[in-house]
């Protein structure tokens, strides 16, 4: 009889177990959204052009990719031009959504405020795409001297 109980105890702890694989492999199975393309670089604008006003600046650009939902715009004020150190500190003048009526002849403008402090301050532009993902940062241009 004890054998008869152990063997019993034995399927049903077998049973058990299966029971608890087939669940386990079904938990697994469950699509939760398509998956997602692998992350392309957004490409750094290189054409930054800039017109100073007398109180805005016009920063002239194309775009290097059709997926770019703002534009921000970075400066930076010191005597000599900014290093990749600099970068990291710049501070943000203006962030602009993307508006495809700003375009004209493929370049795309953007007024932002004109940051007057000495030393000479030098704009970039950054791009960021809907998924909140930046460029790096354009080439620098300056307000020329008067």
């Amino acid at each position: 009889m004890a054998l008869r109980t152990a063997n019993s105890e034995q399927r049903t702890a077998h049973r058990l177990v299966t029971l608890l694989l087939c669940l386990l492999s079904l938990a697994g199975c469950a699509k939760v959204a398509e998956p997602l393309p692998p992350a392309r670089p957004i490409p750094a604008v290189q054409d930054l052009t800039l017109q100073a006003g007398s109180n805005r600046i016009l920063l002239e650009f194309s775009l290097p990719s059709p997926e770019i939902s703002w534009v921000e715009v970075l400066t930076v004020c010191k005597a000599a031009a900014p290093d990749e150190a600099d970068f990291q500190t710049m501070a943000l003048v203006s962030k602009q959504r993307l508006v495809p009526a700003v375009s004209r002849g493929g370049r795309y403008s953007f007024a932002a405020p004109l940051v007057q402090t000495p030393p000479p301050c030098y704009y970039v532009v950054r791009l960021v795409n809907p998924s909140g993902e930046k460029s790096g940062v354009s080439n620098q241009v300056r307000i020329p001297p008067p």
